[in-house]
């Protein structure tokens, strides 16, 4: 099955796709001078495709909103007035792209 380049399911090896989720997270709740803040909407509570779209224009990036708010799937709710830092589009395009090739360089420690 073929999936958009920006949805997390193009990262096949599970484990690499476990080491990703943790980078995003590890991203996220680091101080990044270009990441984004973004604060969930009263209709945005169970659309975190909607939330995506009007953070990113992009709907695929619906996981990062779920990753974030530790949810496992799109039927549970984000609090509303949550603020999550998200990080920018380029920086998780480039990761993704790296797991996705397995030619991610992973550290120990």
């Amino acid at each position: 099955m073929s999936y958009n380049r920006l949805d997390d399911r193009t990262i096949d090896d599970p484990v690499l796709l476990a080491l990703f989720h943790q980078e995003v997270i590890a991203r996220a709740t680091s101080y990044s001078a270009d990441n984004i803040p973004y604060t969930i909407k009263v209709d945005e509570v169970y659309r975190s495709d909607l939330a995506a779209f009007r953070c990113y224009g992009n709907m695929e990036l619906r996981w990062v909103f779920r990753l974030l708010a530790g949810h496992e799937a799109e039927t549970e709710a984000m609090s509303v007035g949550t603020t999550f830092t998200v990080p920018p589009v380029a920086w998780i395009r480039d990761r993704m792209r790296d797991y996705a090739s397995g030619s991610v360089e992973l550290t120990s420690g």
